[in-house]
């Protein structure tokens, strides 16, 4: 039932459509209150194939005229000079002046006939495309008197090579002023509309610099250029290359048009990412285009008309479905598209009905061009808008999920670090708590430990001593010096231990004292020689220093800075190899420096071999690896004696230590023991 109401819907207004315009008459009558009258319900028309009739023969041609058929005004594409004829008679008490107008945009040629009863008294010749003889109006005009009860008959020559549609109109001199005035008004409006868009458009895509609104402002601009052409108006401003224009160029603007659309919609949808499918479709269809305008001097133009409305029309149709599909999926600025593009498939699908002769109507009027241009326009900038504002809103989403991201991460952050803080504080109490109980042990074994070793080395010690005088065996004596010096040397890994102990708990105590520098370089010899001679290894010895010189400085850091450098040169020197001991004493300056023939230090190693429990890459023999805390000591106590150490390789092989001390410095605390 629905469909059987629909069908008979569709053929009622077709019924309507293919009414007459009017009722025809054999003239029209005019009265003084007549200001404009519709002349397409008076007009007979006449096909000339041949266009070789002349104005006489054609008026003497009256069983040729026919009257206006039922498809309107608009004849279409022919060949034909087509002959229109109409009659006028007024009832005027006075001459009046009346002015008839084809208001059609694209017509080679016009020819105006005035005919008094017999004779022919008046000819102009025009046309849209011949605007100088127009004398500055938009479409072709007769002006011409009428008398009272005069009754004349007005014939007009068309000849087009696009398509005739003639909307006759007359009017009075004065309707036709104040119908000039409006259309003008209206035409200045449309044109400023239309171009504030365009330049609209390019204004956004140099401020943005995105190619959507560069391609949004050549879309508003081929529709200005269309109506320009559509509307008669690119003739009437007098631009170059009217004939072209309103032809071959309005074929080329609307396929530049369509071209600008479907790279619009690309980027405008994303079809490359939400439908790429769809998007080589379009990239295929888009190869079509070049192909069309190369075909242009080739084809007719009523053909071009016909392929051109045909792509029009099913891209139009097309973006009609691709907005919808937007529109349903949530893409709210697609609404605006779906709403502008339906405007013009409606319109271009009657504009090809016409083309093809299918609709049997009145035709598109320019007015309706324009309104559907300036609506189209404004409904595709709404559109941009709210894909503008749209974008904005993902934008502002996206930073509000980054800043909540970065907040959330921020939090964990800070958890995590609260957390290691946490564990670095206890970490940091049990290492406290394992440095004190550490020192604890220390000082509780150095007294354990340091009580019976001094007691062992005393004895083995004087035991040594008397090996001659008792006339005891070699071999007994040489068990005795071992002892003796590992126990010397045992003693000496304790205090350094005591001594690295001590600086880290802040601990380090001074006893300054008058050294005589001769005995206690004796005392250190008689330490030294026995070690080096169970090492296979020759000291050699230079004491550069008056006999009775003194030195105030700490015995024991002094003597733990000259056995720890030493006793690390006699383990890394072979059997056989000698270390050089030098012992000057400069006005009040101590220097002690040590050489060996030893594997030197490697330069990476220069500054780590001073740090406690590090040692250098070059390995003692087996049996001789200390823990590395030898050099460390003597860093430690030359820089509490105020001197400095120095380490550095020889040319010729092995490494050189030295240590230089200045005199005690005298000041407020002098006095005390320790520091």
């Amino acid at each position: 039932m629905r469909a059987e109401a629909f069908l008979r819907f569709c053929a009622l207004a077709l019924w309507l459509l293919c009414l007459p315009g009017g009722a025809r008459a054999e003239e029209v009558v005019l009265s003084k209150q007549t200001r404009e009258v519709d002349l397409n319900a008076h007009l007979s028309i006449l096909h000339d194939p041949a266009g070789g009739l002349t104005p006489p023969q054609a008026e003497a041609h009256g069983a040729g005229f026919r009257p206006l058929p039922k498809s309107g005004i608009n004849i279409g594409y022919t060949a034909d000079a087509i002959w229109l004829r109409f009659a006028l008679r007024s009832e005027a008490a006075h001459e009046t002046t009346w002015v008839a107008e084809l208001p059609s945009a694209r017509l080679d040629s016009v020819e105006w006939y005035l005919f008094a009863p017999g004779q022919l008294r008046a000819t102009q010749e025009g046309g849209a495309l011949h605007p100088a003889a127009q004398q500055g109006r938009r479409y072709p005009t007769f002006q011409f008197p009428l008398g009272p009860g005069e009754t004349l008959e007005v014939l007009v020559r068309i000849r087009s090579a696009t398509s005739i549609v003639v909307p006759l109109r007359l009017y009075s001199p004065t309707a036709f002023r104040e119908m000039e005035h409006t259309r003008e008004w209206g035409k200045g409006l449309f044109l400023g509309y239309v171009g504030a868009l365009a330049i609209f458009g390019l204004l956004l895509a140099g401020v943005a610099r995105h190619r959507i609104f560069l391609l949004y402002a050549l879309i508003i601009t081929s529709f200005w250029v269309n109506a320009l052409c559509m509307t008669g108006y690119w003739t009437w401003l007098g631009l170059p290359g009217a004939r072209v224009m309103e032809r071959e160029g309005l074929i080329i603007n609307g396929v530049l048009g369509v071209v600008f659309l479907l790279l619009f919609h690309r980027y405008f949808f994303g079809l490359r990412q939400t439908l790429p499918r769809l998007d080589a479709v379009l990239q295929r269809v888009l190869l079509l285009y070049p192909a069309l305008l190369l075909g242009i001097p080739f084809i007719s133009f009523h053909t071009l008309k016909v392929v051109q409305g045909g792509f029009e029309v099913a891209v139009y149709l097309g973006t009609i479905a691709l907005s919808l599909y937007f529109v349903v999926k949530g893409f709210r600025p697609a609404r605006f598209f779906f709403f502008g593009w339906l405007g013009f498939w409606l319109l271009y699908t009657f504009l090809l009905l016409q083309v093809l002769g299918i609709l049997p109507f009145r035709g598109i009027s320019p007015t309706l061009v324009e309104v559907a241009f300036a609506v189209g326009g404004t409904f595709f900038l709404l559109a941009v808008a709210g894909w503008v504002r749209q974008i904005q809103q993902e934008n502002d989403l996206a930073r509000d999920r980054e800043l909540a991201l970065q907040r959330e991460m921020l939090t964990r952050l800070e958890h995590e670090v609260a957390e290691r803080t946490n564990d670095l504080r206890e970490a940091k109490e049990h290492a406290e708590e394992a440095n004190r109980s550490k020192g604890l042990f220390l000082a509780n074994i150095s007294h354990e430990i340091r009580t019976p070793l001094s007691t062992l080395v005393g004895l083995s010690q004087a035991m040594w001593m008397q090996a001659e005088k008792y006339a005891l065996p070699g071999e007994f004596a040489q068990f005795l010096n071992q002892v003796r010096s590992g126990g010397q040397y045992l003693n000496l890994i304790l205090t350094n231990l005591l001594d690295i102990s001590a600086a880290e708990a802040g601990r380090t105590p001074l006893h300054w004292q008058e050294i005589r520098v001769g005995e206690w370089a004796g005392s250190i010899q008689d330490l030294l020689e026995p070690i080096a001679k169970n090492h296979g290894v020759r000291l050699v010895w230079q004491r550069e220093f008056p006999p009775e010189s003194t030195f105030e400085s700490d015995l024991v850091r002094l003597t733990q800075i000259i056995l720890n450098i030493a006793h690390n040169a006699i383990k890394l020197s072979e059997p056989g190899q000698q270390v050089e001991i030098t012992l000057r004493k400069e006005a009040h300056t101590l220097e002690l420096a040590v050489c060996d023939d030893g594997p030197g230090i490697l330069e990476a190693d220069m500054q780590a071999i001073f740090r406690a429990f590090t040692q250098s890459h070059a390995t003692p023999r087996p049996g001789d690896q200390g823990v590395g805390l030898g050099l460390a000591v003597v860093q430690l106590n030359a820089g509490l004696l105020g001197g400095q150490v120095c380490a550095e390789n020889k040319a010729c092989g092995g490494a050189r230590f030295t240590v230089t001390l200045p005199p005690r410095e005298k000041g407020p605390d002098a006095s005390r023991d320790d520091r």
